[in-house]
């Protein structure tokens, strides 16, 4: 019962999120829509930002975190995630006073690009840091920019340019 509230919470928000902007998203709205008291909702979430989180992490960040495919394959499954659900997602990038999106994006994007060029190490060095957050940063930013643009995901074309970028900076 406990995750399915959880659950029924979250998709409200969701929904509610297509029809109109975060900041016009009250919890007593949420919780009217749902049909739950508000104690429900504060069981569950601290306010309506940390319901945003707990999608995001469940329909972003969990699957990129679970995906064991090839660095490129994961670039474009993240692309294929954040296109399914465009539109809610373009909002969640506007809600103000946040880099909520970027945030949530860098920590999984950074997770990934750390486990495949340091796999073994435990704390990176000033120069790997530097280096993992170089590519983090601009994979989240293709990430954004690509959410932004509306244009239609080519697979074929990303892949290509993906293996390329990559051939570059191996034998950069």
């Amino acid at each position: 019962m406990c995750n399915s509230t959880k659950q029924k919470i979250a998709s409200t928000m969701h929904e509610m999120m297509t029809r109109k902007s975060f900041e016009k998203i009250t919890v007593k709205n949420l919780m009217d829509v749902t049909n739950m008291n508000r104690q429900s909702f504060y069981y569950h979430f601290r306010d309506t930002r940390d319901v945003l989180s707990y999608i995001c992490q469940e329909r972003i960040f969990q699957p990129l975190a679970d995906a064991d495919m090839e660095f490129s394959e994961w670039i474009i499954y993240g692309l294929e995630l954040l296109d399914q659900d465009r539109q809610f997602y373009l909002r969640v990038v506007t809600v103000s006073q946040t880099d909520f999106v970027r945030e949530f994006i860098e920590t999984a994007v950074f997770a990934r690009i750390k486990s495949i060029f340091y796999p073994e190490v435990d704390h990176l060095g000033e120069n790997q840091t530097f280096a993992v957050n170089f590519l983090s940063n601009a994979i989240v930013d293709y990430y954004l920019r690509f959410l932004a643009s509306h244009e239609p995901l080519d697979h074929a074309d990303c892949r290509k340019k993906l293996r390329f970028l990559l051939a570059e900076v191996i034998h950069a």
